[in-house]
């Protein structure tokens, strides 16, 4: 289903084992006008950093409803 990429922004992303942060921007392609990453702000896990979240890793549709989405990935505390 086609969204408008300003929906993005603000949209909480859910690793298996807990929340990692919210879309802060996203970057895309500009020949083939896809997403390549999501840019997320972790907050105050990992000290508010921005990751990369590749949207291949996103299971199913995102909520927009409760404007949320669960990816494949697992939270870490990293090292």
């Amino acid at each position: 289903m086609l969204r408008n990429a300003k929906e993005l922004p603000g949209l909480t992303i859910r690793a298996t084992n807990g929340e990692i942060g919210t879309v802060k921007e996203f970057y895309f392609d500009d020949e083939t006008w896809a997403i390549r990453y999501l840019v997320v702000d972790t907050g105050g896990w990992l000290g508010g950093r921005l990751v990369l979240i590749s949207p291949m890793s996103v299971i199913g549709e995102p909520d927009w409803q409760s404007s949320n989405s669960t990816c494949r990935s697992r939270k870490t505390s990293g090292a």
